[in-house]
């Protein structure tokens, strides 16, 4: 049962996936992105994490908001977008595991620390600001001697969230 289950999702996934890359008009491809966002099924998410490559913004915005939001989501394949040769989905699947807030997915951060494309390592600090702690405090502080102004200004406002004191 779960194997005819599991081949099931698996034709689902390529289809939507083969569909989705299909499309050249981003508004149409959109559309398709939006109608798979109201999916909860596992192939969903893997199709959306998939699209993460998609050159549209807009579009990679759209996937990285509803990823953030699924409960069920197996970070696990997220991280593995991490060594994407892309640099946008590197940074999108950044945003995800930060606004998943899950700390036990920094110790994949600390390699991209120096990262050699600038906005990956300004969504390092992002992310560390988001999932905050003492690990993620001492990753910004490695980070915050990186020789680019505009990393050291993202450190500097991660920092400035995660040292916050908060009442709850």
């Amino acid at each position: 049962m779960t194997t005819s289950k599991s081949k099931e999702d698996r034709r689902h996934y390529r289809s939507a996936l083969r569909k989705i890359r299909a499309v050249k008009d981003k508004q149409k491809r959109r559309t398709l992105i939006e109608t798979i966002t109201s999916l909860k099924d596992s192939w969903a998410s893997e199709v959306l994490l998939d699209s993460l490559d998609d050159p549209n913004e807009e579009i990679r915005k759209l996937i990285t908001q509803e990823l953030s939001n699924r409960g069920n989501l197996d970070l696990e394949l997220v991280v593995n977008k991490l060594s994407h040769p892309l640099w946008y989905v590197k940074s999108s699947a950044l945003k995800i595991l930060g606004l998943k807030g899950d700390k036990s997915v920094l110790i994949h951060f600390r390699a991209l620390l120096t990262e050699p494309n600038v906005e990956v390592r300004r969504a390092v600090a992002s992310a560390l600001g988001d999932i905050g702690g003492k690990e993620s405090l001492s990753l910004l502080f490695k980070l915050s001697k990186d020789r680019n102004q505009f990393v050291r200004a993202s450190v500097e406002e991660a920092i400035r969230k995660v040292s916050q004191i908060r009442f709850t």
